[in-house]
Formats: structure tokens, C-alpha cells, sequence
């Protein structure tokens, strides 16, 4: 469970507005193929393929932006960067969190 809620964290700190995914998604890139998984870099998607030539098969379709934070002084914990992802009562909190950021690792 530590090696996900450390994957979690990282993907939680990284800033990924809309239009400014590029950093998540070389992390994410990165974190893939050190994991021997397969992807490719299609434009500005990453594409991953588990299907082993069977012919029937299940589309994930997960996006990595986050809206705006708005006024980062209105939130208890850091949105993203140094000192998000913080775990209290077994929750994340960081922007992206309950969204796919968390999903799309």
C-alpha cells in the first residue's frame, strides 16, 4: 500500500492544469515504461495496450489535467507541489486527488 499511496503522492504534486499536463505526462510515461509496461506517446496521449492478440478487449480512457486551483490560500493542504498529497483520516488531499490523477497512474 506504501508503494501506491507513494505513486499517489507524486502524481498529486506534479501540476497539471489544463494545458500544462506535459510534466505529468512524461512522469507518467516514465513511470511506465520503468515498470516494463509498454506505452506510446501518441501526440499528446499515452497509449497502453494489455490485450496479448485477444480480440476482445476493455477501453480505460483517463485524462490528466485538473482544473485551476483557484486561491491557494483557501486550501488546508498544498494543491499540488511541495507538501501535497498529505494522508489525514485515510484521505488524500491535493488537487487531483478524487479526480483522475490519482486514476491515471
Amino acid at each position: 500500500m506504501k508503494e501506491t499511496e507513494s505513486l499517489m503522492k507524486s502524481l498529486i504534486g506534479i501540476k497539471s492544469v489544463t494545458g500544462e499536463e506535459g510534466q505529468l505526462r512524461s512522469f507518467v510515461h516514465q513511470w511506465l515504461s520503468s515498470n516494463g509496461i509498454p506505452v506510446i506517446k501518441q501526440n499528446s496521449n499515452l497509449v497502453v495496450a494489455f490485450c496479448n492478440n485477444n480480440p476482445n478487449g476493455l477501453m480505460f480512457n483517463a485524462h490528466m489535467d485538473t482544473v485551476t486551483p483557484g486561491d491557494i490560500s483557501n486550501w488546508r493542504y498544498p494543491p499540488f507541489g511541495e507538501g501535497s498529497g498529505v494522508i489525514k483520516n485515510k484521505k488524500m488531499y491535493g488537487l487531483g486527488a478524487s479526480d483522475e490523477d490519482c486514476a491515471a497512474g
